[in-house]
């Protein structure tokens, strides 16, 4: 990690901020906190990406923190933020994502505080902004806000909604603002060009005239375009090495675009707010596939590809810095809790090193998760510096991988045959992971409801590609 001393240096000077009771609140930072759903890490420019993609997150970047190693707790919308708004593992809290299916909605258990209850506690106005989808309210994922708005289906709508919000607010009330686009999530469909700045065409090859061109402009065409799902994952059965660019390179032009809203984000956000007096927090809950291991999305796997995401974070304090090592985002709100000078819970994943003292001298191993309510199916992960391990279980059957992340960035080989002994390592770590996931399930059980099942939010789900 480049920078060690400079982050407790800034950790000590954040905290003096902040006091526990009758805290001052014009010595309180702001916190922006900002989700880009199915933001790829390797797609940013500052994460080593050839093109220019993202040049208002590379400035965030460069300002603050960045975190090279970040790993998504889950492949899915719902668990992922679930996780990195309570600190606890997706097995854990039991949020999973639903279907068309199965539209039912799992509830964190009232007895799970999250991030914002702790801040709100503590003393900031707390504010959520996105849209439903896959984070219904009553998934718990409003828990702690003062404000909510899951009403608004573009970026460009939720930021007017913070426009709003943030004019109506008392300008010395401390603010902890969440907000969260599906931006780039498929159908990644940037538009043709906003003002005189283009978007679509900018990366993907005009030679190409293939079946994920014709459905990506039939959307792009369509009165209500992006309502109407991801058909190009299914334009062509078999894709071809062309097929698989151009959607790649659309996935780029959407993200170019959404780095353009965010930057757009911050020019509101600094009409209302002091920006240097905000810690602004930039991360993705995971990222996205095209056929590195034979499939497009985000539906199955914890690939590299998956759980691989961005984190910046800049603020009052922070000194410019990169950290390397691995670091799991079920860590965030203790994390964050901890430069705010708020206390976290003892049930919640540990803060990590890079921004708090109290991060682990020797990185811990990560462990996302995942489960597929339609069909039982489960993965776990176990990364760290040099492995990426991969556990499959389907019924009674499993299917172990084992990556080198030194020698093998992109995944190709499973090495399991060859390192037996860290296959043994990595299965008896998941299965101890697993075991205290358990007994945090028990003491916090989900409850499910049907509030998923109304036409409008089964439509949201079709409109994001879900099944």
């Amino acid at each position: 990690m480049k920078g060690r001393a400079l982050q407790l240096a800034a950790l000590a000077a954040v905290a003096l901020c902040s006091c526990s009771d009758g805290r001052d609140p014009a010595s309180m930072p702001d916190v922006l906190l900002v989700s880009l759903d199915t933001l790829r890490a390797d797609r940013l420019s500052s994460y080593g990406h050839t093109r220019r993609t993202t040049p208002n997150l590379d400035a965030l970047a460069a300002r603050g923190v960045r975190f090279a190693d970040a790993i998504a707790p889950s492949a899915h919308t719902a668990p992922s933020h679930v996780s990195i708004l309570t600190g606890l593992l997706p097995f854990a809290h039991g949020v999973f994502n639903r279907g068309l299916s199965n539209p039912n909605v799992l509830a964190l258990s009232d007895g799970v505080p999250t991030l914002a209850s702790l801040v709100a506690e503590a003393g900031w106005r707390t504010a959520a902004i996105t849209q439903e989808g896959q984070l219904l309210p009553e998934i718990g994922i409003a828990r702690g806000f003062d404000h909510t708005d899951f009403v608004h289906d573009s970026f460009g709508g939720r930021i007017a909604a913070l426009d709003g919000y943030l004019a109506g607010e008392d300008r010395d009330a401390p603010q902890f603002v969440f907000l969260h686009t599906y931006e780039p999530h498929a159908p990644y469909l940037p538009p043709r060009q906003v003002g005189m700045e283009p978007f679509y065409g900018v990366y993907t090859d005009r030679a190409y005239q293939g079946p994920m061109r014709a459905a990506t402009e039939a959307l792009l065409d369509a009165p209500r375009g992006a309502k109407i799902g991801a058909p190009q994952f299914e334009a062509v059965a078999e894709p071809s090495a062309d097929d698989i660019a151009f959607l790649s390179d659309l996935y780029d032009e959407n993200v170019r675009y959404t780095d353009y809203l965010f930057g757009t984000l911050l020019e509101v956000w600094g009409s209302h707010r002091d920006l240097d007096n905000t810690l602004v927090v930039v991360f993705s809950d995971h990222g996205e596939a095209f056929y590195e291991h034979g499939a497009f999305g985000h539906h199955e796997g914890l690939y590299r590809e998956l759980t691989h995401v961005p984190l910046i974070v800049a603020g009052p304090g922070l000194e410019p810095a990169v950290v390397d090592e691995p670091v799991g985002l079920v860590g965030l709100s203790a994390t964050l809790l901890e430069l705010l000078d708020v206390d976290s819970t003892a049930d919640m994943e540990p803060a990590f090193a890079g921004l708090g003292a109290s991060g682990p001298t020797v990185p811990a191993p990560v462990y996302p998760q995942l489960f597929l309510r339609e069909s039982g199916r489960s993965y776990d992960a176990g990364i760290d510096a040099n492995e990426h391990f991969v556990l499959r279980r389907d019924g009674s059957a499993a299917l172990e991988q084992l990556f080198d992340r030194r020698d093998d960035p992109l995944q190709r080989s499973d090495i399991g045959a060859a390192r037996p002994d860290s296959v043994r390592d990595w299965r008896a770590r998941i299965e101890a992971v697993r075991a205290a996931s358990r007994v945090l399930a028990e003491r916090f059980p989900v409850t499910a409801t049907d509030a998923g099942a109304e036409s409008e939010r089964l439509r949201q789900l079709e409109a994001l590609g879900y099944k």
